[in-house]
């Protein structure tokens, strides 16, 4: 499929629920579980490691900018505009997408499935990138 390669870092091969593990140990270049002890950290006893409201502001933190997208158009339509840019090759990001985190990666997207006909809600992309 055009922009699409099929990824997946969980350790067990599993697809359950865990696609911000998944998404960002490959965008950070980070062990999978590196990044679910990281994000369970800073979630605590109260939150769930891999809902918004805890790897949001962690990315944040790790030097990462959220842009919402103000015209909602497809992941497959995105990712056609940004491999007709400049330097995309070296453009790594992640795509929030129907409560899905998948991650782009030099214009292709690396993930368990494609969300190719999902409308893009966040861009999380490091500072200075785009």
């Amino acid at each position: 499929m055009k922009y699409f390669r099929e990824y997946n870092a969980n350790p067990n091969g599993d697809n359950i629920d865990d696609c911000v593990f998944r998404a960002i140990s490959l965008i950070l270049d980070m062990d999978y579980w590196d990044v679910f002890d990281a994000l369970c950290q800073y979630a605590g006893e109260d939150r769930e490691p891999n809902s918004g409201n805890v790897f949001l502001p962690w990315l944040v933190n790790q030097g990462y900018e959220v842009r919402e997208f103000i015209t909602k158009i497809t992941v497959f339509k995105f990712l056609d505009e940004l491999n007709n840019t400049d330097g995309v090759e070296n453009m790594n990001m992640l795509l929030l997408v129907n409560g899905h985190l998948t991650a782009i990666k030099g214009g292709v997207c690396y993930d368990t499935w494609y969300p190719s006909r999902y409308k893009c809600q966040l861009m999380i992309v490091k500072e200075g990138v785009l």
